[in-house]
């Protein structure tokens, strides 16, 4: 099973992650952005669209790497820092074209890859730490960015206020019987 988990920065994707793959007894992936910050390379507010094309890759070799995983980030997440990173600064024209390719290949990238696809909308409070941004500014950009993507792309997913125990208790519960069957 491949659970993928979209959302900003903040809003409860890795602790969802993490109860998932106890209770489907698969990996969590690693997340394209920590593995940046790991390498001195810049995330969040002070991307570039080169590091996040480097992200993007990163998430789509992560998950390609194993057969079953919950990742607590997904291709359509990526593409949004891109979006935003883009947006802060004018693209050289090789950045223009990364984003270009980022923009043509996430839809595909992600159709039919997820047997879930979850969306988190920002509901709870933000809090900082050392790789994620406190500013809801830009978390809510970031949001914009990805409603707007699942809209248009017309990406099948499930939209879960992590706020609501027996929501996200239904959803475990759904899963895990879906896993049963694989």
């Amino acid at each position: 099973m491949r659970v993928a988990i979209t959302g900003a920065h903040g809003v409860g994707k890795s602790t969802l992650a993490a109860e998932l793959s106890g209770v489907l007894a698969v990996p969590v992936l690693s997340t394209p952005g920590r593995t940046l910050a790991s390498r001195g390379l810049p995330v969040n507010e002070d991307a570039t669209v080169a590091s996040q094309a480097v992200a993007w890759l990163l998430q789509y070799r992560f998950e390609r790497e194993q057969p079953a995983w919950v990742a607590p980030r997904s291709l359509i997440d990526v593409w949004a820092y891109t979006v935003q990173a883009a947006e802060r600064h004018v693209p050289m024209p090789v950045e223009a074209a990364l984003l270009q390719e980022v923009e043509r290949s996430t839809p595909i990238a992600v159709a039919e890859r997820y047997d879930h696809l979850i969306y988190i909308p920002p509901r709870i409070a933000l809090q900082g730490d050392d790789v994620r941004p406190s500013g809801e500014a830009f978390q809510r950009s970031t949001d914009e960015a990805i409603v707007s993507a699942l809209a248009r792309w017309q990406i099948p997913h499930t939209t879960l206020d992590v706020r609501d125990r027996s929501a996200v208790q239904a959803l475990i519960d759904r899963l895990a019987a879906d896993a049963s069957t694989l």
